[in-house]
Protein backbone atom coordinates (compact mmCIF):
# COMPACT_ATOMS: atom_id res chain seq x y z
CA UNK A 1 0.00 0.00 0.00
CA UNK A 2 2.73 2.40 1.05
CA UNK A 3 4.90 1.17 -2.65
CA UNK A 4 8.07 0.48 -0.89
CA UNK A 5 9.37 -2.72 -0.63
CA UNK A 6 10.05 -5.09 2.22
CA UNK A 7 13.36 -3.90 4.79
CA UNK A 8 13.03 -0.50 3.42
CA UNK A 9 14.14 0.72 6.86
CA UNK A 10 17.13 -1.35 6.73
CA UNK A 11 18.22 -0.25 3.70
CA UNK A 12 17.62 3.62 3.96
CA UNK A 13 19.69 2.99 7.71
CA UNK A 14 22.60 1.75 6.04
CA UNK A 15 22.29 4.37 3.11
CA UNK A 16 21.92 6.64 5.53
CA UNK A 17 25.09 5.15 7.58
CA UNK A 18 27.74 5.43 4.72
CA UNK A 19 26.58 9.04 4.21
CA UNK A 20 26.88 10.02 8.06
CA UNK A 21 30.50 8.41 8.13
CA UNK A 22 31.06 10.60 4.54
CA UNK A 23 29.55 13.72 6.85
CA UNK A 24 31.89 13.13 9.14
CA UNK A 25 29.46 11.34 11.85
CA UNK A 26 30.78 8.92 14.40
CA UNK A 27 30.34 7.19 17.68
CA UNK A 28 26.68 7.49 19.23
CA UNK A 29 26.17 10.56 17.00
CA UNK A 30 26.53 8.19 14.31
CA UNK A 31 24.66 5.03 16.09
CA UNK A 32 21.33 7.18 17.08
CA UNK A 33 21.63 8.62 13.62
CA UNK A 34 21.06 5.70 12.02
CA UNK A 35 19.01 4.62 14.45
CA UNK A 36 16.83 7.34 13.63
CA UNK A 37 17.21 6.69 9.56
CA UNK A 38 15.98 2.56 10.61
CA UNK A 39 12.59 4.12 12.23
CA UNK A 40 12.54 7.39 10.10
CA UNK A 41 9.10 5.90 8.76
CA UNK A 42 7.78 4.54 12.56
CA UNK A 43 4.52 6.35 12.01
CA UNK A 44 3.31 4.70 8.64
CA UNK A 45 0.98 2.15 10.00
CA UNK A 46 -0.63 4.82 12.45
CA UNK A 47 -1.02 7.33 9.42
CA UNK A 48 -2.98 4.69 7.32
CA UNK A 49 -4.89 3.91 10.36
CA UNK A 50 -6.18 7.37 11.17
CA UNK A 51 -6.27 8.51 7.39
CA UNK A 52 -8.41 5.25 6.49
CA UNK A 53 -10.11 5.46 9.94
CA UNK A 54 -10.08 1.88 10.09
CA UNK A 55 -12.30 1.44 7.58
CA UNK A 56 -10.07 -1.61 5.60
CA UNK A 57 -12.52 -1.75 2.64
CA UNK A 58 -11.41 1.81 2.28
CA UNK A 59 -8.07 0.84 2.14
CA UNK A 60 -8.57 -1.75 0.11
CA UNK A 61 -10.24 -0.10 -2.55
CA UNK A 62 -7.96 2.81 -2.77
CA UNK A 63 -5.37 0.66 -3.37
CA UNK A 64 -7.02 -1.29 -5.96
CA UNK A 65 -8.72 1.23 -7.84
CA UNK A 66 -5.66 3.96 -7.71
CA UNK A 67 -3.00 2.09 -6.98
CA UNK A 68 -0.81 3.24 -3.99
CA UNK A 69 -2.51 5.87 -2.10
CA UNK A 70 -0.47 9.04 -1.93
CA UNK A 71 1.16 9.83 1.58
CA UNK A 72 0.18 13.29 3.58
CA UNK A 73 4.39 13.07 4.51
CA UNK A 74 3.61 15.58 7.10
CA UNK A 75 1.68 13.34 9.06
CA UNK A 76 3.54 10.56 9.45
CA UNK A 77 6.51 12.70 10.29
CA UNK A 78 4.85 14.22 13.12
CA UNK A 79 3.97 11.46 14.32
CA UNK A 80 7.22 9.72 14.06
CA UNK A 81 8.70 12.46 15.50
CA UNK A 82 6.32 12.45 18.29
CA UNK A 83 7.03 9.07 19.21
CA UNK A 84 10.91 9.08 18.85
CA UNK A 85 10.88 11.68 21.27
CA UNK A 86 10.20 8.64 24.10
CA UNK A 87 13.32 7.03 23.57
CA UNK A 88 16.47 7.66 25.24
CA UNK A 89 18.70 9.00 23.05
CA UNK A 90 21.83 10.29 24.73
CA UNK A 91 22.68 12.73 21.10
CA UNK A 92 20.55 14.79 19.66
CA UNK A 93 18.36 13.40 17.40
CA UNK A 94 15.55 15.99 17.54
CA UNK A 95 14.06 17.26 13.96
CA UNK A 96 15.64 14.04 12.03
CA UNK A 97 12.26 12.51 11.53
CA UNK A 98 10.47 15.13 11.41
CA UNK A 99 12.01 17.44 8.40
CA UNK A 100 12.73 13.72 6.55
CA UNK A 101 10.48 14.84 3.84
CA UNK A 102 11.08 18.44 4.21
CA UNK A 103 12.37 20.45 1.49
CA UNK A 104 15.27 21.33 1.09
CA UNK A 105 15.70 25.53 1.46
CA UNK A 106 18.98 27.39 0.68
CA UNK A 107 19.62 29.31 4.41
CA UNK A 108 22.68 29.61 5.95
CA UNK A 109 20.66 28.92 9.39
CA UNK A 110 19.63 25.31 8.03
CA UNK A 111 23.40 24.89 6.69
CA UNK A 112 24.99 25.18 9.54
CA UNK A 113 21.63 22.85 11.79
CA UNK A 114 23.21 19.48 12.08
CA UNK A 115 20.02 18.10 12.24
CA UNK A 116 18.47 19.43 9.29
CA UNK A 117 21.83 17.92 7.17
CA UNK A 118 20.89 14.59 8.71
CA UNK A 119 17.21 15.07 8.02
CA UNK A 120 18.35 15.37 4.54
CA UNK A 121 20.54 12.75 4.46
CA UNK A 122 17.65 10.26 5.29
CA UNK A 123 15.41 12.00 2.94
CA UNK A 124 17.64 11.04 -0.21
CA UNK A 125 18.28 7.62 1.19
CA UNK A 126 14.64 6.99 1.50
CA UNK A 127 14.08 8.77 -1.94
CA UNK A 128 17.06 6.27 -3.50
CA UNK A 129 15.24 3.37 -2.24
CA UNK A 130 11.53 3.99 -2.62
CA UNK A 131 12.49 4.86 -6.54
CA UNK A 132 14.69 2.06 -7.09
CA UNK A 133 15.66 -1.90 -6.39
CA UNK A 134 19.10 -1.29 -4.81
CA UNK A 135 20.26 -5.12 -5.77
CA UNK A 136 18.77 -5.14 -8.86
CA UNK A 137 18.99 -0.96 -10.55
CA UNK A 138 18.62 -0.73 -14.51
CA UNK A 139 19.74 1.93 -16.42
CA UNK A 140 16.33 3.69 -16.50
CA UNK A 141 16.73 3.73 -12.94
CA UNK A 142 20.01 4.52 -12.66
CA UNK A 143 19.76 7.50 -14.71
CA UNK A 144 16.79 8.49 -12.30
CA UNK A 145 18.85 8.67 -9.07
CA UNK A 146 22.22 9.74 -10.40
CA UNK A 147 23.63 13.56 -10.02
CA UNK A 148 23.43 15.35 -13.83
CA UNK A 149 27.57 15.61 -13.58
CA UNK A 150 28.13 11.77 -12.46
CA UNK A 151 29.55 9.75 -15.83
CA UNK A 152 29.25 5.98 -15.89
Amino acid sequence: MTGVKTEHGKRVAYLSYLMGINYGLSGNELVEFVGCAILHDNAIAEYIREEFNNDYKQAQKATLNEGPKKFDTKIHCVAGEKNISLLPFRTDVKNIILYHHGDYVTNKNRLADKSFIKSQIVKLADFVDTIGNLTHTTEVEFNKIKPKNLSR
